[in-house]
C-alpha cells in the first residue's frame, strides 16, 4: 500500500479551531455519500492511498477495494504482474488489468453500492490508461469504448486525482519501498504515465464545467483544489504536495462541497 513520508498516520494534529468544522463536514460526507463510488487516482508517491484510508477511518458503512486486486482472481493477476519474471508488453498488462477490474466491479463494487455503502477504490481503469494504454499508444477513444463495455451503466461518482510532479512521486516511492517490475522502468516511463493522466483528465475537463465557488472552499484554497462536474460525475484535482493537515482538510472540504 502507498504509505508516504509526508503523511504517515491518521493522527492528524489539526488546529483546535479547525476540528469542529472538519467534524461537521465529515458528518455531511457520511450522509451524502451512501451508495456512492469514489475513486482515488494518482502517480506512485502521490499519497492517494493514505488520504483514502484516513477518510475511511473517520466514516462508517464504507467498503474499500484496491485495483487491481480485491478478488482472488484479481490478486493472482496483481501478483503475476508485480512479480513476474516475464517482461510483458504494456498492451498485455492492460488487458490483464481490465480483466481483473471486470471481476472486481461485478463481484464486489456493484453489490456494495446496492447495499448503500460508501465505496472507496484505490485506483481504477484510469490507471490502466495512464500506466498501460497511453504508453502503448492506444487511442483514448478506443480505450473509453472498451471501458464502456465493461462498466455499462455503472459510473464513478467522484474521481479524486492526487496531483504531484512525477519526479517527486519517484522520490517519495524510492524513500520507502523497494522497486518491483512496475517501478523499475525509469523516469521516462513515469513521465509517460504523468502525460497519460494529463491527457485523460484534460478529456474529462473538456466535457465538464468547473465549480468556481464550491461551498466549503475559500478562494485561496482553490489554488490547491479544482473541481469539475460532467453530468452526475465529479473530478477533484487535489495538490498533495502540501503538509498532511492541509491535504486532509482540503480533501474533506472538497467532498463536502459536491452536490448529489
Amino acid at each position: 500500500m502507498d504509505k508516504y513520508y509526508f503523511i504517515h498516520s491518521f493522527n492528524l494534529t489539526m488546529k483546535n479551531n479547525i476540528l469542529p468544522q472538519i467534524d461537521k463536514l465529515l458528518q455531511i460526507i457520511q450522509e451524502k455519500y451512501l451508495g456512492k463510488y469514489i475513486v482515488l487516482e494518482g502517480l506512485d508517491g502521490s499519497g492517494k492511498t493514505t488520504i483514502k484510508e484516513w477518510l475511511e477511518s473517520k466514516l462508517t458503512n464504507t467498503f474499500s477495494v484496491r485495483e487491481p486486486g480485491s478478488t482472488d482472481f484479481g490478486e493472482s493477476i496483481r501478483n503475476l504482474l508485480l512479480n513476474s519474471e516475464f517482461k510483458l508488453q504494456s498492451l498485455t498488462e492492460l488487458f490483464l488489468f481490465m480483466a481483473s477490474r471486470t471481476e472486481l466491479l461485478h463481484q464486489k463494487i456493484i453489490p456494495a453500492l446496492q447495499e448503500q455503502k460508501i465505496v472507496f477504490s484505490d485506483r481504477s481503469y484510469i490507471s490502466s490508461f495512464a500506466y498501460q494504454a497511453h504508453p502503448a499508444q492506444i487511442d483514448l477513444n478506443y480505450f473509453k469504448e472498451t471501458v464502456a463495455q465493461i462498466y455499462q451503466q455503472q459510473k464513478i461518482d467522484v474521481i479524486v486525482y492526487a496531483k504531484i510532479p512525477y519526479e517527486l512521486g519517484l522520490q517519495r516511492s524510492a524513500a520507502i519501498r523497494s522497486a518491483d517490475n512496475m517501478e523499475a522502468k525509469g523516469k521516462a516511463f513515469y513521465q509517460k504515465i504523468e502525460e497519460g493522466y494529463n491527457l485523460y483528465l484534460a478529456n474529462f475537463i473538456q466535457e465538464a464545467k468547473q465549480l468556481e465557488t464550491p461551498e466549503y472552499l475559500t478562494a485561496a484554497e482553490l489554488e490547491a483544489v479544482q473541481i469539475y462536474r460532467k453530468d452526475d460525475s465529479y473530478l477533484v484535482i487535489l495538490d498533495t504536495q502540501h503538509n498532511k493537515e492541509t491535504v486532509a482538510e482540503l480533501f474533506v472540504k472538497a467532498l463536502a462541497s459536491l452536490n448529489f
